[in-house]
């Protein structure tokens, strides 16, 4: 009897993912660890970096969908990731830890030395370990932070930069935020690829003055409302980093003239004074109604207060000056009494000379001079008439005799 066929047993063929290697050989990959202090990310490519293999966050291990930068986090997704490695066939990774750089901290988060530690702990061998920040590759620099101008004038902003690449893609931004409007920025020059782009209410008043070696501009017949903060970007690709960002304030001065009643005009505001310049110099207190009117007040107002008075406004550009010239006149009802004191004043002084006069009169023809004349009137009058009398005594006589 023949022996009975059997079913032959078929040998399985194993299927390996990843790069045929001899026994004992390890096939690396290049593992970034992004540590910020937001997120974990756990992201592995092959030696060039260009093929991602794969990418884990912590924020995809958390059961709520946000970021997460816990330790406990990013080792759950090292792990993950270490897990697909050995199904691709990854043996052995580089490591290289990247932190946030730039402006902030460039100090990783704390998931990086726990992501670190997962790798390992899951059987994946490490190799190289580099830490490296992103730092912004373009550095710029505009020396002083305020520049100040005299209106109508040119002036020249300055804005530097470094940069490794050439300079074929360089894109260079200036921004204005004027005084009146900060939060309405404009845009005043762009250069980009080799193209040069205004501002259509700034063409023919700005411009470049060396580029693309320098971001610096000039900014001729300038105008109040030219003031305000500048901002220079400049970016040129393929470096990586955020931009190069530098600002300055621009500062126009605009002179000021003092006009009546103390109102002046200019930037920066003058500085208001009054003085009374005659008869005499004196400084007075100004009571300031805003940044740009001020005045004085005068009490106690007599003939004294007539003068000259002068308000001055001046700022770092120069001085102006109005003058004022006050006269205090004396009321009409004022003016009439002072008349009638006046007449009474001078009939007093009339009366008291003609009471002199009577005085003095009386005074000499009651004096020994007087009496004498007085005593010799008196005589000539007693022979007057003892003569009258002997006339009539002759007469009688005569008339006896005839008889």
């Amino acid at each position: 009897m023949a022996p009975r066929k059997g079913k032959e047993k078929k040998e399985e063929q194993v299927i390996s993912l990843g790069p045929q290697v001899a026994e004992g050989e390890n096939v690396f990959g290049v593992c970034h660890i992004f540590a910020s202090f937001n997120d974990t990310f756990v992201h592995v490519t092959d030696l060039s970096g260009k093929e991602t293999i794969c990418r884990v966050t912590g924020g995809m291990k958390v059961k709520a969908d946000r970021d997460e930068s816990s330790p406990y986090a990013a080792m759950l997704a090292a792990q993950d990731v270490a897990q697909r490695c050995k199904e691709l066939g990854i043996t052995a990774l580089h490591i290289k830890l990247r932190a946030t750089g730039g402006n902030r901290t460039k100090t990783p988060g704390p998931g990086a030395q726990s992501a670190l530690r997962a790798l390992a702990r899951s059987g994946m061998k490490i190799g190289r370990i580099g830490v490296q920040c992103l730092l912004a590759a373009v550095k710029v620099s505009i020396g002083e932070p305020r520049v100040e101008v005299v209106q109508g004038d040119v002036v020249l902003l300055p804005c530097s930069f470094t940069t490794t690449r050439p300079l074929t893609r360089l894109n260079v931004i200036w921004t204005q935020a004027p005084f009146s409007s900060p939060k309405t920025p404009i845009q005043v020059i762009v250069y980009d690829h080799g193209q040069v782009i205004e501002d259509p209410s700034l063409i023919g008043r700005v411009a470049f003055t060396g580029v693309p070696w320098t971001g610096d501009i000039t900014l001729n017949d300038t105008r109040l409302s030219d003031a305000g903060v500048y901002r220079c970007m400049v970016n040129n690709p393929p470096e990586t980093g955020e931009a190069g960002i530098e600002e300055l304030v621009l500062n126009v001065l605009v002179g000021g003239g003092g006009g009546e009643g103390g109102v002046a005009g200019g930037q920066p505001p003058p500085q208001l004074r009054w003085h009374k310049t005659e008869p005499e110099w004196l400084s007075l207190p100004i009571t300031m109604d805003g940044e740009l009117s001020g005045w004085v007040k005068i009490t106690n107002v007599s003939s004294q207060t007539s003068g000259l008075y002068r308000c001055s406004a001046s700022n770092k550009l120069h001085t102006q000056s109005c003058y004022i010239h006050l006269a205090v006149h004396t009321p009409a009802a004022a003016a009439s009494t002072g008349v009638l004191q006046g007449t009474l004043l001078s009939l007093s002084m009339g009366l008291l000379l003609l009471a002199l006069l009577l005085l003095l009169a009386w005074l000499r023809r009651s004096g020994p001079d007087g009496r004498w004349r007085r005593g010799e009137e008196v005589e000539e009058e007693e022979e007057e008439e003892e003569a009258r009398y002997e006339i009539r005594h002759a007469s009688s006589r005569t008339k006896r005799s005839f008889v």
